[in-house]
């Protein structure tokens, strides 16, 4: 093997080894798990606040109608088949809620989604715990260049999300991405030991217009129990950037 290429295995294993590194951090202390926590319970009590469900869902519909199918293709070799609106919903009210509130009503546009702190329209604790912790997780994201940073309750519920797409207040084991990619290695860290990761193939996301993605995952525990995941998304444009030492060479 070329020194080149020994060179570029060495820089993919350290970034991969560094992104297993902070998981590891983020899930060995309380501090996640109790994010998680408010999350959660903010999450399940957006189902109780004062806003018509069936206004929330019409509107999600003409969202996903002009605003999100419109614009992934579905012609990549590897998508999935494109569906009807409907079959995207997310399955429980508060789901519903959740993206309407975060993807409906975010006015910072489709491709900055992320710097929507927090929904004042409605009073929620979802969106209080949201406006004080979200700048943190984004910090994290920007400092080591990952795609998406999730929060996945033990019900497989995606109780936060830092880019609000479309599996964003989904259900992961029973919602429309159950067989995706973000479903599949939230599966397996859930079965996961403290401390483990769970890694999934490079495969096309959906949520992500169809774009190359892979996903890493640490379950998270509190007192020897599983609470949920932190999931970290990552996309191939970085592993392609290693190995082309940002392009300045040929693989």
């Amino acid at each position: 093997m070329s020194s080149i290429k020994i060179s570029k295995m060495q820089h993919l294993k350290s970034y991969f080894l560094q992104i297993e590194n902070i998981m590891k951090a983020q899930v060995s202390t309380d501090k996640t798990y109790h994010l998680m926590s408010s999350l959660d319970q903010g999450f399940k009590d957006l189902a109780n606040i004062d806003i018509d469900i069936n206004e929330a869902r019409s509107a999600l519909l003409n969202y996903y109608k002009t605003r999100y199918l419109p614009r992934i293709d579905y012609s990549i070799e590897g998508s999935v088949k494109k569906r009807t609106p409907q079959s995207y919903l997310p399955t429980s009210d508060s789901g519903i809620i959740a993206q309407y509130l975060f993807l409906v009503q975010n006015d910072k546009g489709i491709n900055a989604k992320h710097k929507f702190i927090a929904n004042t329209n409605y009073r929620n604790s979802y969106s209080n715990i949201h406006l004080y912790e979200h700048p943190s997780l984004v910090t994290i994201l920007e400092k080591f260049g990952e795609e998406d940073v999730y929060l996945v309750n033990a019900k497989g519920d995606v109780v936060y999300s830092i880019y609000k797409n479309s599996d964003f207040g989904t259900n992961l084991l029973k919602g429309p991405y159950k067989n995706t990619a973000l479903a599949t290695v939230f599966k397996k860290s859930s079965r996961l030991k403290q401390g483990k990761i769970a890694v999934n193939d490079i495969s096309n996301y959906e949520p992500r217009l169809n774009k190359k993605i892979a996903f890493i995952a640490a379950p998270i525990y509190y007192e020897n129990k599983y609470q949920g995941s932190i999931i970290f998304q990552f996309p191939m444009s970085k592993v392609d950037a290693i190995m082309n030492f940002h392009y300045q060479y040929d693989k």
